[in-house]
């Protein structure tokens, strides 16, 4: 532990079979900063997060060991503008996150500017096509969401 801060400490996990550490991941951090963020938009982050996560879970091309993991979409939601959605009607989150991934989808030097919450990993750096592949079929789902939403209410969105 480098400081007696809760939020700072690090974790390494120890790999038996190769004798080795892994780098050092501060989830603790991430915690903090995701509570930190969600208070500032009345909840909307961790709404977002929620959201992703569980379009995730149900999307059939999407398997629960895939290349997009939790870790990876709370970093993708994280790095949402704040004045987009800090005072959007809950419904327009939806739209929101429809908007951020087709711009990780198009826009390359974007993508390849996103960190994780701890700011310690570029997370389109791995596996970068087949995080793409997920990242398309999570669009595509939301997408009908969007649609849905839009055929349902107008008013909303």
């Amino acid at each position: 532990m480098k400081t007696n801060r809760d939020h700072r400490r690090g974790i390494q996990i120890y790999n038996k079979k190769t004798n080795k550490l892994s780098d050092v991941d501060y989830p603790f951090w991430s915690i903090k900063r995701i509570n930190e963020r969600s208070i500032l938009t009345n909840g909307r982050l961790k709404n977002m997060i929620r959201f992703l996560k569980n379009v995730k879970y149900d999307c059939d091309n999407i398997d629960n060991k895939g290349a997009i993991r939790s870790f990876h979409i709370n970093a993708i939601c994280y790095n949402i503008g704040i004045e987009k959605y800090q005072y959007s009607h809950f419904l327009d989150l939806v739209s929101i996150i429809n908007e951020e991934l087709i711009r990780i989808l198009n826009d390359k030097s974007y993508r390849n500017n996103i960190k994780s919450v701890d700011g310690t990993e570029i997370i389109f750096e791995k596996d970068c096509d087949k995080k793409m592949q997920e990242i398309s079929f999570l669009q595509s789902e939301i997408n009908q969401i969007v649609n849905d939403l839009r055929f349902n209410n107008q008013n909303f969105i």
